[in-house]
C-alpha cells in the first residue's frame, strides 16, 4: 500500500473513531446507554426481547405515572434482586386489570397483545397450569404498576402474588432499539 493510501486511511478511521466517541458522548448525556439482557435470564420477554440482545436504553430515574402507559415497556428493580428485570405495562395505577386464560382484561375491556407468546414452559414456583392464568378482578393501586413478560408461560410476573405490583419509583429506564441480537432480522427494530 503507497504512503499516501495508508495516511487517507488512517485519517478515515481516526475521524470514524472520533464521531463514535463524540456520539458515545452526547447518548449517554442525553440518558441513553447501551445494555445487554442477560444471557442467563429466562426467555420471559421473548420474542420482543431475547437473552443475549443489546439495546438502546432510555435511562431515567424518577418516572412520574404520567410518563408511563399501557403496553410500554420498562426497565426496573425489584427489592430482594441484585439485577434490572424488563416487562411490559399491562395495567397502571387505579386501573382493574383481570385475567382470564390467555386474555387480559384492563377496566372490563381486553386488551389486543399482538406481542405475547406461549412456549409451554412454566417457571419453578408458579402456582398456575402453563398457559392459562386466572386473575381476579383487583385495582392497582397509586404509585404501582401490574406487569407481565411477553413470554406469558416462561415469565414470573404480577401475576404471582410473591412478585406483586412494581413500584414506579422502582422503574430505571425503557428498551427503545435492538442494538444487536442473535435473530439479524431484529437488529435496528424498535421495542414496542
Amino acid at each position: 500500500m503507497k504512503k499516501s493510501s495508508m495516511n487517507k486511511a488512517l485519517k478515515i478511521l481516526s475521524l470514524t473513531i472520533f464521531i463514535i466517541v463524540v456520539l458515545f458522548i452526547l447518548m449517554r448525556s442525553a440518558g441513553y446507554r447501551p445494555m445487554k439482557y442477560p444471557a442467563d435470564v429466562a426467555n420471559s420477554m421473548h420474542p420482543t426481547i431475547s437473552p443475549g440482545d443489546i439495546w438502546l436504553c432510555r435511562i431515567k430515574r424518577g418516572y412520574a405515572p404520567k410518563d408511563l402507559k399501557q403496553g410500554m415497556v420498562i426497565i426496573f428493580s425489584k427489592k430482594d434482586l441484585d439485577f434490572l428485570l424488563t416487562k411490559r405495562i399491562i395495567a397502571l395505577e387505579n386501573q382493574t386489570v383481570e385475567v382470564k386464560g390467555r386474555a387480559a382484561f384492563v377496566d372490563g375491556e381486553e386488551i389486543a397483545e399482538p406481542y405475547t407468546a406461549y412456549s409451554g414452559g412454566n417457571p419453578s414456583g408458579m402456582n398456575r397450569p402453563r398457559g392459562t392464568s386466572t386473575i381476579e378482578p383487583m385495582k392497582v393501586p397509586p404509585g404501582k404498576l401490574f406487569v407481565m413478560g411477553d413470554n406469558r408461560d416462561n415469565s414470573v410476573d404480577s401475576r404471582d402474588p410473591e412478585f406483586g405490583f412494581v413500584d414506579v419509583k422502582d422503574i430505571v429506564g425503557q428498551p427503545i432499539l435492538t442494538l444487536w441480537a442473535r435473530d439479524k432480522s431484529r437488529i435496528g427494530r424498535r421495542i414496542r
